[in-house]
């Protein structure tokens, strides 16, 4: 059983079949499919099962690929070490998280992680806080930052930082002249779908203060409900730091506002208990000395 056959076979889970995995591999698809074949003639277990013109993973190829991860993630953290007796002049990290939390949050701090360590090789996942904390636990990544609560069984949970709700409107465009649920409750509403962690937040505030909105505009992406705004769709309601005052893309041309009614959210780094490999834990280093003198940074659970 081979390292390359083991990478093979996570590829083609993350990046959704054959064909992107030999793509993402540098190798041709019969070549990944023959690796496949000798992992199931090693294991002597299918680890596909075909779903009219696809190739889902079976329930054994999903326990071989938790497996698989684990492997991997532990000769990442054998590296890792052998970098760090070099200076970290090699390596890798990877981060699983939320698109917006990616873009608005790490991207900056990845940027100073990247000039200060040019030699170790970045990986960012885009995922749910949910999808994340399992992507953390089967080791396909070393950090993970989440909204808490979650489900984090098995892993170390540390607080990283809070965050509130603003409201965002078109500047000049028609917007509530209170700052209350009632008025924006009356407003057109740019939120984000039902089903995500943060419309369940926005939807109980909602009704805390017995209102529900009439008329509202559901969108997948934050990115999106910003978008609309701006173009004068409606309000949209988005976490603070997803549009910071001095966003060049919207500067005068939004309106925006503090929705302290919301209740705020926290923020959390989930990793995989013990010593991090040398990569992550500088950059947990460096996103400790971001947040000196934040108050709400604290360790909140530790599951060993």
């Amino acid at each position: 059983m081979t390292i390359d056959r083991l990478r093979a076979l996570c590829a083609i889970v993350d990046q959704g079949g054959f064909e992107k995995a030999a793509q993402s591999l540098c190798v041709s698809q019969p070549a990944l499919s023959a690796q496949i074949k000798l992992l199931e003639g090693e294991t002597g277990l299918e680890l596909f099962v075909r779903s009219g013109r696809r190739k889902l993973l079976s329930a054994a190829g999903r326990q071989i690929v938790s497996r698989a991860r684990a492997v991997l993630a532990e000769i990442e953290r054998l590296h890792g070490e052998s970098a760090a007796l070099r200076g970290l002049t090699s390596g890798s990290l990877s981060i699983a998280t939320g698109d917006v939390i990616a873009c608005r949050l790490l991207a900056p701090r990845l940027a100073r992680f990247a000039r200060e360590h040019p030699g170790v090789r970045l990986r960012v996942w885009n995922r749910t806080s949910g999808e994340t904390t399992a992507l953390v636990r089967e080791g396909g990544a070393d950090l993970g930052i989440v909204t808490l609560p979650v489900e984090t069984g098995g892993l170390v949970v540390e607080q990283w930082r809070e965050y509130g709700w603003v409201a965002l409107a078109k500047a000049g465009g028609r917007r509530p002249r209170a700052r209350t649920a009632e008025a924006l409750a009356r407003s057109d509403l740019l939120l984000l779908e039902q089903g995500t962690q943060a419309r369940f937040v926005v939807d109980a505030a909602f009704a805390a203060a017995d209102q529900l909105p009439a008329r509202v505009l559901e969108l997948d992406l934050v990115e999106l409900q910003i978008e609309f705004a701006l173009a004068g769709l409606g309000i949209a309601v988005v976490p603070d730091f997803a549009f910071p005052t001095a966003s060049v893309a919207g500067k005068g041309k939004a309106s925006r506002w503090r929705l302290d009614w919301i209740p705020r959210q926290r923020l959390g780094i989930v990793r995989l208990p013990g010593s991090p490999a040398p990569a992550a834990g500088a950059f947990l280093a460096l996103l400790a000395t971001s947040t000196t003198g934040d108050p709400s940074r604290r360790a909140v659970a530790r599951t060993p």
